[in-house]
């Protein structure tokens, strides 16, 4: 199933295991041990940074009503932001 910007909100458990999957298949392998990651999981696109709010405020100001993943890398996961109208 191919997901669009349009498609219907995820619940936070999808956003989750797709959050976890992006960034087990596609980031894992970069060095980015104990700084905060943000995955906008329709697109794949993801910010990187020292501080939570960094990475999650430049990500909702690409994406606005993006569905967002944050997880510290090495740690265990922060949570997800989900979009801007859940």
């Amino acid at each position: 199933m191919s997901l669009t910007l349009d498609s219907a909100p995820l619940s936070a458990a999808e956003v989750g295991e797709r959050g976890r999957e992006i960034y087990f298949n596609e980031i894992q392998s970069q060095d980015h041990n104990g700084e905060y990651l943000t995955i906008e999981i329709l697109s794949h696109d993801w910010e990187v940074g020292k501080k939570h709010r960094e990475t999650l405020f430049a990500m909702r100001d690409r994406y606005p009503s993006g569905e967002l993943y944050t997880l510290k890398v090495g740690e265990i996961v922060i949570g997800h932001a989900g979009s801007a109208g859940s």
